[in-house]
């Protein structure tokens, strides 16, 4: 009953069979995803409803006409075939989903070079992500905190871990002309509606990022966009005032300096520390998009909400593909009712105590009436 909740209809995919006849008629490329492994990530051919399970992601990007492939750079001819595909242009976009050993110093120096030549990776951290990954990520912009962030007021009823971001909680289109020309996530973000993520790390920026919307509450935000920089970062989504950080599973370590971003996107033209010539004429900046959590892409959270709708805007935004996500179909899938605390109350208080009420009144008035 599970597998069939996740089916798609063949007729689901007629458009984009339709547009991959329009790219093998014009030449157009596939594009090509390399799923990164070797250190404990997600499994992108385990297609079984739980959060180990990354088929129904890795599927997903199948429909969306890229290619996928798994790339294990500890592998000699992995390393080989990727640094070609490098030399070529071929490598449009690396995902890491969920690591949970560290990688070794000369992978890491491979997708340094990678994001140097103007690479687009997404990546999903966990609570409590292996310190190589951490360190890798804060190179490029964005530093992953310890424990995780909950919301009493914005989760799913019973587990305050997992948490739940309305639309309102997305940044749409930046407001300042030049960042907004940078960065775009107007259409990564703009039709994004409840999502649930089981578990999310805290994220900031890394110094020397100019970061959106810290820019914004900046007093002089001029004088901080004419500051040499070589990364620019922005929020996909920002925590409620009433989260906190804990920094073990039984609650400890609560601290409240709210708010805490969940995802960021950056574009980086070099990384941070390198200095740029005098004479540096900007090219393809770096691209990435991380999220502190990966079990929302998992088989068991894909369909919840808009859980697979951001990962898949996340995807095409990375490629420069997101006019794409117009075109997504919406699959038959059975959806679970996912309430907060307070909506929970409602709804158990609201069935025990207002239905009944209301057909006491109702009865009385009908006797009174009779009498």
């Amino acid at each position: 009953e599970s597998k069939r909740q996740h089916q798609v209809s063949p007729s689901n995919f007629l458009e984009q069979d339709f547009v991959t006849a329009l790219l093998i008629v014009t030449g157009e490329e596939q594009k090509q995803v390399y799923f990164l492994t070797g250190h404990g990530e997600r499994n992108i051919n385990d297609l079984e409803e739980t959060t180990e399970g990354f088929g129904t992601a890795n599927n997903s990007i199948l429909a969306e006409n890229y290619g996928a492939s798994l790339l294990d750079l500890s592998l000699t001819a992995d390393k080989e075939a990727f640094e070609a595909e490098m030399a070529g242009d071929g490598v449009n976009m690396v995902v890491i989903a969920g690591p949970r050993k560290d990688m070794l110093d000369e992978e890491r120096a491979i997708l340094d070079r990678y994001l140097d030549q103007g690479g687009n990776m997404l990546v999903l951290l966990d609570p409590g992500a292996p310190e190589s990954f951490r360190s890798f990520l804060a190179r490029w912009g964005v530093e992953v905190g310890s424990g995780q962030i909950i919301d009493r007021a914005a989760s799913v009823a019973g587990n305050e871990t997992i948490l739940i971001l309305n639309s309102d909680r997305y940044i749409g289109q930046i407001p300042e002309p030049t960042l907004e020309s940078i960065l775009s996530i107007g259409n990564l973000t703009g039709a994004i509606g409840s999502t649930i993520y089981p578990g999310v790390a805290p994220l900031k920026p890394a110094e020397g990022t100019v970061f959106v919307p810290d820019v914004f509450a900046s007093p002089d935000p001029e004088l901080v966009l004419g500051v040499d920089t070589n990364i620019f970062g922005v929020a996909l989504a920002i925590t409620s005032n009433s989260t906190m950080l804990i920094d073990g599973p039984d609650g400890s370590g609560a601290t409240d300096d709210v708010p805490y971003y969940p995802a960021m996107a950056i574009r980086a033209f070099a990384p941070l520390g390198v200095d740029l010539p005098e004479d540096f004429v900007p090219s393809a900046p770096a691209s990435l998009v991380v999220f502190g959590d990966t079990d929302f892409a998992s088989n068991q959270y894909f369909f919840s909400g808009f859980n697979g709708d951001i990962f898949l805007n996340s995807v095409n935004w990375l490629v420069g593909d997101t006019p794409i996500a117009s075109i997504r179909p919406k699959p038959f899938a059975f959806r679970e009712l996912i309430v907060n605390e307070d909506q929970s109350y409602f709804m158990r208080f609201s069935g025990w105590l207002l239905l009944p009420t209301l057909m006491a009144v109702a009865g009385g008035l009908v006797w009174w009436r009779r009498r």
